[in-house]
């Protein structure tokens, strides 16, 4: 008995070895090989669960992740990984595992932003601002449950909500220009162009070694008619990231 649980660390060692070093059909042979070795190590399960989810093979995930769950009911990353498993083929199925995890955790924010980020894929728009509304509701101070309350309004057209979030976002966390971009998409709705510039223009001051940055401040100078400004920026870019394959029919278009 104890030779083969030796072995199955050394084969469990070994399939974490094939993992970190990029070779998922290495480690998920391995993991079967743990399975084999010792039926009852849920983390092998659990490893192979992760990896058939990753790979896109939601149905497979969701039954390996249910047996780790067997013998560890308390074990929050199978729980969260089988949702989103069953999200992708069985919408009905992931939200009553989300509500069962919600359940335990009433006030995990996170939980509350993963439920509704599941919802959303699910096409259940509601369901999804609801969980982003209880996020801002239990973490106030939380950027990302602003942010993602005000993504779900926009998608809804509920245009001045949504901006009066994503601005609240920005306010919370000014350092990060992925909100300032948010807010800076959604003035042009509110039909101020001419903000969504500023906005576009700050972003640049915070991220000026971000490629993509670059990228959209030049295609909205473009689309405002200013080709020149529109070329810098997009030169710009391509010379932080020239093998993005965009940067040349973004800059192209400047000269038609």
């Amino acid at each position: 008995m104890a030779g083969a649980v030796i072995s199955a660390r050394q084969l469990f060692a070994a399939a974490m070895a094939a993992e970190a070093a990029g070779d998922r059909a290495g480690a998920e042979r391995g993991y079967r090989r743990v399975a084999m070795a010792a039926p009852d190590n849920p983390i092998s399960a659990l490893r192979r669960g992760l990896a058939a989810l990753a790979d896109r093979r939601p149905v497979e995930a969701a039954h390996l992740l249910h047996r780790v769950l067997i013998h560890s009911p308390d074990n929050w990353r199978a729980r969260l990984a089988r949702a989103e498993a069953l999200a992708a083929y069985d919408s009905p199925r992931a939200a009553r595992a989300m509500r069962a995890i919600l359940a335990i955790a009433p006030a995990a924010t996170d939980l509350w932003l993963h439920h509704g980020l599941l919802a959303w894929r699910a096409d259940r728009a509601s369901d999804s601002l609801r969980a982003a509304t209880r996020a801002v509701t239990l973490a106030p101070a939380a950027p990302a449950a602003h942010a993602r309350r005000g993504f779900y309004l926009r998608s809804r057209r509920r245009v001045d909500e949504a901006a009066r979030a994503l601005r609240r976002a920005m306010l919370l966390a000014p350092a990060d220009e992925a909100h300032v971009f948010n807010v800076a998409v959604t003035e042009p709705m509110l039909g101020a162009p001419a903000r969504a510039l500023r906005w576009l223009r700050a972003g640049t001051v915070l991220a000026p070694l971000a490629a993509n940055t670059w990228t959209r401040f030049g295609r909205f100078l473009y689309r405002a008619g200013d080709n020149g400004a529109a070329t810098g920026a997009l030169r710009r870019a391509l010379v932080l990231d020239p093998a993005n394959p965009d940067a040349p029919l973004d800059l192209a278009a400047c000269y038609r």
